[in-house]
């Protein structure tokens, strides 16, 4: 076994093995968690199945051809990087004019004709990875406010006040964490860091106090959340219903109680106490074990990656997708305060789906464009001609 652990090739393919289950799993789960809320609601119950199809289609349309024939310097290129920024920006912008509001976060675009709504904020989390790899990544050490500012700390400030505009602290909190992780890792001066980050822990502390339901998650977090007239307490504590009710092997797919309208946003942000129920206890280790695989995958090809830019961009990604998404199943279970943050692949949301898909697609891309992988690789196919042409002579 640890000499799989070793191989990058093996790296590579459970990297992207991975990937496939998760996502597989989330389109029958989220058709799972949402059929009956939409009966309920009279609409067709087959509508948010068909949305995160969709979206794991458009996906899979920009992954295949990053992976196949795109390299790492094209993806982190003056012209991507730049144009993403400025795309991203546009519509954090648009969305402030045109977007729909819900759950008290003006976050979506309604795209007429198409069963999904965009979320700009989401697209965030891929753009701050890859141009902090290709700003960071060309400066030895990050030594003085300056340095942090110009340019990169500039568009990760401009579009955290963006998001908070639009009142998602749950996304902005992710971004921020994942600007932590680049410096840390682009090796900034922890005095710099602290100059710029506790101001900004200071100002999300201000943000929970002010706006009553973000200092009640809070609270309710702290004292236990027992009691079941608190929204989100209510949330938490019929997900633990949820888990009991499935026990070790689940009630079955399709056979959950708690999807009836007992735990609100049933196929997004509490999808996995779904999971817990309909699929048992071994379903939810197996997810949390696939996660903590890819986060050893990238971790991996981040470290056999000899470019800094790439470096960077892939600790970034690993604090959205296999990070969030422990994050997210910590909330689920009620060991940290929920901030309304998806289960990446999973839940619910053409949107992050997206960009998770596009996300690990880059990942793969840097994987299949190292020494490493290219030498197994090519010595994998040098082998398969060998024995097809031996085969002919026969």
């Amino acid at each position: 076994m640890g000499k799989l652990l070793s191989n990058p090739l093996f790296i590579y393919r459970a990297l992207a093995l991975a990937v496939t289950i998760l996502t597989m799993l989330g389109l029958v789960m989220v058709f799972s968690s949402s059929s009956v809320t939409l009966i309920s609601n009279g609409a067709d119950p087959m509508y948010r199945l068909i949305a995160q199809g969709v979206a794991a289609i458009a996906g899979l349309a920009v992954a295949i051809p990053v992976v196949l024939f795109l390299t790492p310097k094209i993806l982190t290129s003056k012209f991507v990087v730049y144009g993403s920024v400025t795309v991203v920006a546009a519509l954090l912008l648009a969305v402030l004019i045109v977007g729909t509001e819900i759950n008290g976060s003006k976050s979506w675009i309604s795209i007429p004709g198409i069963p999904m709504t965009l979320q700009p904020s989401e697209f965030v989390k891929f753009v701050i990875a890859i141009e902090s790899g290709y700003f960071l990544g060309k400066k030895v050490r990050i030594n003085n406010l300056k340095d942090f500012l110009m340019p990169a700390g500039f568009i990760f400030l401009a579009f955290c006040a963006l998001i908070m505009v639009e009142k998602d602290l749950g996304t902005a909190s992710i971004v921020v964490i994942v600007t932590f992780v680049a410096y840390i890792i682009a090796n900034t001066r922890w005095s710099v860091m602290a100059t710029i980050f506790i101001p900004l822990a200071t100002a999300a502390g201000i943000f929970v106090a002010i706006e009553p339901h973000r200092l009640t998650r809070f609270t309710a977090f702290l004292t236990g959340c027992t009691d079941p007239q608190i929204a989100v307490c209510y949330q938490v504590i019929h997900a633990r219903y949820a888990f009991a009710n499935g026990g070790l092997f689940g009630a079955g797919l399709g056979q959950s109680i708690a999807k009836w309208n007992y735990v609100p946003y049933a196929d997004t942000d509490f999808i996995f106490s779904i999971i817990g129920e309909e699929l048992g206890y071994i379903a939810c280790v197996i997810i949390v074990i696939l996660f903590l695989l890819i986060m050893f995958c990238m971790i991996r090809i981040a470290d056999y990656t000899a470019d800094r830019v790439q470096k960077i961009a892939i600790y970034a990604i690993i604090v959205y997708i296999p990070g969030q998404a422990l994050l997210n199943i910590a909330v689920t279970l009620g060991i940290a305060p929920a901030i309304g943050i998806p289960l990446p692949l999973i839940s619910g949301g053409g949107t992050s789906l997206i960009v998770s898909i596009v996300s690990i697609a880059f990942v793969l891309c840097c994987a299949k464009n190292s020494p490493p992988v290219k030498e197994m690789l090519g010595a994998t196919r040098g082998g398969i001609k060998k024995r097809v042409n031996a085969a002919r002579k026969a």
